[in-house]
């Protein structure tokens, strides 16, 4: 293997990839210019009428694109009777002037003693005696 010379990696990547070549380039063909002729248009539409099929799918799509505009439009347009529309009045009744009833002044009265007389017993409850009863009923 020493006897033999190695050449460097550059020169085997050189030796391996391939030596491009010249392309020649095609000569670019000028297209011939679309004529239309107008002559014939007459009976192509006649034969275009006559196939349903496309006929249904372009009316279809005429449709389709008309009804889009259509929204377009109507959704754009602002709605003038939103604006117009009177508040809503709620009716309220009256308030009503406070006649006093004796009963309920007198009731009243009472509640208001019972509970001066509730917070002059203070706030330990726990000294006073409960409250005993006879459980011993006959009839």
């Amino acid at each position: 293997m020493n006897s033999i010379e190695t050449p460097t990696m550059e020169e085997q990547i050189q030796l391996e990839e391939p030596v491009p070549q010249k392309e020649t380039i095609a000569p670019v063909k000028e297209k011939p210019p679309i004529k239309i002729n107008f002559s014939n248009l007459k009976e192509k539409s006649a034969h275009f009428i006559k196939i349903p099929k496309l006929t249904t799918v372009f009316v279809l799509f005429f449709v389709f694109i008309l009804i889009l505009i259509g929204l377009i439009v109507v959704s754009s347009r602002k709605n003038a009777a939103t604006d117009t529309l009177p508040g809503v009045v709620i009716a309220t009744p009256e308030p009503q002037t406070k006649t006093e009833d004796p009963q309920t002044k007198a009731i009243e009265d009472k509640l208001d003693e019972y509970d001066n007389k509730v917070d002059a017993l203070g706030n330990n409850l726990n000294s006073y005696q409960a409250p005993q009863m006879d459980l011993n009923i006959n009839f």
